[in-house]
């Protein structure tokens, strides 16, 4: 009798339904039969305190039987018991515990076991971090057929961690994953086809599997997608499809959609040009961190397009794009100091960022200093000086040239001292300015 009755919770709780009105019969056999010792009435009863599937959810005694289970060697019983130590559910978090029902269930060959466990191992969490045992693991379960581990385990190869790096055994591995349905590797293995290597380029394989990955709503494939449309790679170009995809990549806070949405309003690509839209994305990409919004938010505060024209916002954005290195912004951030706009005139602070903007190669940041050739051209015989003087004269009307020269010694890391006096009779400052050329790097002169 109880044959019977164990083959019937069975065939329920795989998927098959039946007759509702006497599930409570059943479930009391299924206690009865885990009170007995029966392993697997003991992991369904374990599964229906967990779901509260005809019994109230109570996680510690999902644990109770889970651990019962587990100790009579059923695998699944392994692996949910490691669970729920892992996240503390029903029990203290522990990971030593997780780790050691995870090995159980892992060494009898459950695949999704091995896949936890090496990515304990991986991150190193309840165990020393070993990448050579984590790729022992992820492999057994990718050979499995575990799209997880595949993905798992094709990263590993893209990383060369526990494994010596092979973009070959990446994509063989992204591949056999993202047939599975798997969309992270979908995504990857369109990354692969689309610049990373390890398969021949092809942009048409790229979108693809981008659009595959997009459709499961991955918000990172949707934004990639909407960039080929938007630049007609691998696909015939359809700004209206990149805006489409672009929004739906946006609506999962995604930064860089948001910002390149606001390119598609502030350009009237792919939909009606509104500069107040494109404010709208540009900002909120930028309150994300995403430095090239900042800098475009900025430069809209500052023309006064798609919104009232604020210099102090403008600095504002500018000084959050330059402190994240964009040199765009360091320059245009310097020439506000140094000009007073939307901020205090500072000429150390121009310095400051417009220094590296010179360094970085900045064309623009380069140009301020044209005017200075008589600098240049010294500095430039002098290299091999340890010392070298020159004379500036300027008007009370040539300061703005005088703290540009300034700030052009600065960023080229060139010792300077000033000597200063004034000559009444033809109404000029004179400077003698002596360099100490030793430390000159410059190597766009």
């Amino acid at each position: 009798m109880h044959v019977a009755i164990v083959c019937d919770i069975l065939l329920y709780y795989g998927g098959l339904a039946i007759n509702k009105l006497n599930f409570t019969q059943n479930l009391n056999d299924l206690i009865f039969l885990a009170d007995r010792g029966l392993a697997e009435a003991q992991f369904l009863l374990a599964d229906c305190y967990y779901y509260g599937e005809g019994i109230e959810c109570n996680f510690e005694q999902a644990v109770k039987w889970f651990e019962k289970a587990a100790e009579q060697g059923l695998a699944d019983a392994q692996y949910h018991l490691a669970t729920h130590y892992y996240k503390g559910e029903g029990v203290e978090r522990n990971f030593g515990l997780a780790i050691k029902w995870l090995e159980k269930a892992a060494e009898q060959g459950l695949a999704s076991a091995q896949n936890n466990l090496a990515a304990h191992y991986y991150k190193g969490e309840g165990i020393e971090c070993n990448f050579e045992k984590a790729v022992k693991w992820f492999e057994k379960a990718a050979e499995q057929g575990l799209a997880d581990a595949q993905n798992n385990l094709a990263f590993c190869y893209y990383k060369g961690k526990g494994v010596e790096r092979n973009l070959e055994q990446a994509v063989k591995w992204f591949e056999k994953a993202a047939e599975q349905g798997l969309a992270d590797a979908q995504l990857s293995l369109g990354f692969y086809y689309y610049n990373v290597g390890g398969v021949e380029h092809n942009l048409e394989q790229a979108v693809k599997w981008f659009e595959k990955a997009a459709e499961q709503g991955l918000a990172n494939a949707q934004n990639n997608l909407a960039f080929c449309y938007y630049k007609g790679e691998g696909i015939e170009r359809d700004l209206e499809q990149a805006v489409k995809w672009f929004e739906k990549a946006t609506e999962q806070n995604f930064a860089d959609a948001k910002y390149h949405l606001a390119l598609c309003y502030y350009n009237g690509e792919g939909v009606k040009r509104d500069l107040e839209q494109a404010v709208k994305w540009f900002e909120k990409a930028a309150e994300q961190g995403f430095v090239n919004a900042q800098n475009n938010l900025a430069l809209c505060y500052y023309n006064g397009e798609g919104v009232e024209r604020d210099l102090e916002q403008a600095v504002r954005w500018f000084e959050k794009a330059a402190e994240q290195g964009l040199a765009n912004a360091q320059y245009a951030l310097g020439k506000c100091y140094l000009d007073g706009i939307g901020v205090e005139r500072n000429d150390e602070q121009a310095a400051k960022w417009i220094a590296p903007a010179i360094n970085s190669g900045d064309k623009k940041a380069e140009q301020t200093y044209t005017s200075l050739k008589e600098v240049r051209e010294t500095v430039r015989r002098t290299l091999s000086m340890e010392r070298t003087e020159i004379f500036v004269s300027y008007t009370h009307t040539d300061k703005k040239y005088l703290g540009e020269l300034k700030i052009y010694l600065d960023a080229l890391k060139i010792d300077y001292g000033i000597k200063t006096w004034y000559d009444g009779i033809v109404n000029h400052h004179h400077q003698r300015w002596w360099l100490e050329c030793g430390a000159l790097k410059e190597p766009w002169l």
